[in-house]
């Protein structure tokens, strides 16, 4: 996917092993909390992969300008906790509903197309 350089820099580029590994620290849309659960999603140049709180997963996204866009998702098929696999689910909606994101510091934030906040990561030192 066509990447401008800072965004390139941000979610890390094939050149990182890995690229750029992130941690939810919200999902401010979805109204659940995701205190003691972990999510994380690394990026690069066009594949997310990371770890839900049951289940890993992967999949390709394309980000350019202010436009972000997953793609299909592959998830490993474990059942948790009904709380984890709420947030799970949810995780995986937002993912797919995402439309934009902006990024300051050491935050991403993905959008849905009305701007509201779907997910907020951190960046994993």
């Amino acid at each position: 996917g066509v990447i401008t350089a800072a965004v390139a820099w941000w979610l890390g580029s094939s050149n990182q092993r890995g690229g750029t590994l992130c941690v939810l620290t919200a999902m401010p849309e979805s109204g659940l909390e995701i205190e003691g659960l972990t999510v994380t999603a690394s990026f690069t140049d066009d594949e997310i992969g990371g770890q839900a709180p049951v289940n890993s997963y992967g999949g390709e996204y394309s980000a350019g300008g202010t436009v972000f866009k997953v793609g299909e998702v592959a998830r490993t098929l474990m059942a948790g906790s009904d709380e984890a696999m709420a947030v799970e689910d949810a995780y995986f909606e937002a993912l797919s509903a995402a439309t934009a994101y902006v990024y300051d510091g050491d935050t991403l934030t993905l959008l849905d197309p009305d701007g509201a906040q779907l997910l907020v990561f951190r960046r994993a030192e």
